[in-house]
């Protein structure tokens, strides 16, 4: 597992599903600071569960959400300041490139932060009903 480098510049990362507190992927975040939720600023995103059958590195096959643009909710999720140097941990994890691509998003309250998009593909399965994602009238959200 990568652990969070020690360094004194940080940037604010946005996420919104195994990374969260309680769930599969949250010990990368363990020593980051929590500075709480937050939603997407703009009602035009999406959660995709996406099937991992596959499994992760240790091969476990657990499900995951992958945020996309073409949707009409907002997207609730947690936000974290973490070493600017983490994000090279976290774009392994989030396999950068393959299955997801970083760039900054709007959130409320002017906050911008880093989140990981899922970049769609034809191979692997996905769907908008899962038991993890949770949709209300204009937000979705993960857990």
């Amino acid at each position: 597992m990568h652990q969070l480098d020690q360094s004194n510049e940080t940037c604010l990362v946005f996420v919104y599903g195994t990374l969260k507190r309680g769930l599969q992927n949250a010990a990368y975040l363990e020593k980051a600071q929590m500075l709480g939720r937050n939603q997407t600023a703009y009602a035009h995103y999406a959660l995709l569960a996406i099937n991992n059958v596959q499994g992760d590195i240790h091969g476990e096959r657990y499900d995951y959400p992958g945020l996309v643009d073409n949707g009409k909710h907002h997207v609730l999720g947690e936000v974290y300041a973490i070493p600017t140097a983490a994000l090279q941990g976290l774009d392994a994890l989030e396999d950068v490139d393959h299955v997801y691509h970083r760039r900054e998003i709007n959130l409320n309250n002017n906050v911008k932060a880093w989140a990981y998009f899922y970049i769609e593909c034809p191979s692997r399965k996905t769907s908008q009903e899962h038991k993890m994602l949770k949709t209300s009238q204009n937000s979705m959200s993960w857990g």
